[in-house]
């Protein structure tokens, strides 16, 4: 009997388990390899030899990377969102800001692929771009809600397309100085790039860029 067949003659609440526990792994698998090569380097029989399961069973459950993506990105929302509702507010310090971003690159560590498809789908125009588009725009406005910065570049008026390149330029920064900072490879200039993007993302806050 295949591994589909099984799961299906199981009772449902047993068949519901194995289905999720399954889907865990896989998506725990692609994470990995996205956060170690890039999501575009992966493939999905990497995917499938990481998780230890079959071609057919992967495909059973993920149509393609961009599904594991959508998946990825709906369970990472609500994390980040709690994540940033550490970061003082409505007018966080320098020293705020620098603790808070210390503790993202520890979130990043632990998170893994989230923040290496910021980096690697944005710009490109495949499915998965949308979902993660989607998350960063979710990211700003739930930062809006406590810092008046990031509201200005929601908010409709005078001077809002440039406070909102601002804000989605200070959080690309913050993403990719945490990300390096986050590898076990960084060398000393990671805690230098973390630092600029902790000034940029305090002046920002300030009001003191998107004028």
């Amino acid at each position: 009997m295949t591994t589909e067949a099984a799961v299906l003659a199981a009772p449902p609440t047993l068949r519901a388990a194995h289905k999720e526990l399954t889907r865990s792994r896989i998506r725990d698998a692609a994470r990995e390899l996205f956060y170690r090569q890039g999501y575009n380097a992966t493939t999905m029989d990497q995917i499938a030899v990481a998780a230890g399961v079959r071609r057919s069973t992967l495909y059973f459950h993920f149509k393609d990377k961009d599904a594991i993506v959508r998946r990825i990105a709906e369970e990472y929302a609500p994390k980040a969102k709690a994540m940033q509702e550490r970061l003082a507010a409505p007018r966080p310090t320098r020293e705020q800001v620098g603790a808070w971003m210390a503790e993202l690159v520890e979130f990043v560590k632990a998170e893994r692929a989230p923040m290496v498809l910021f980096r690697d789908l944005a710009g490109l125009s495949s499915a998965p771009v949308s979902d993660v588009r989607k998350l960063g725009d979710d990211l700003i406005e739930a930062m809006a809600e406590r810092l008046p910065a990031f509201r200005a570049a929601i908010e409709p008026g005078e001077g809002q397309a440039a406070a909102r390149a601002w804000a989605e330029l200070v959080m690309r920064e913050a993403t990719r100085a945490c990300l390096y900072a986050s590898r076990p490879d960084a060398g000393p200039e990671a805690a230098v790039n973390l630092a600029v993007a902790g000034d940029l993302f305090f002046r920002f806050t300030e009001g003191r860029l998107a004028a």
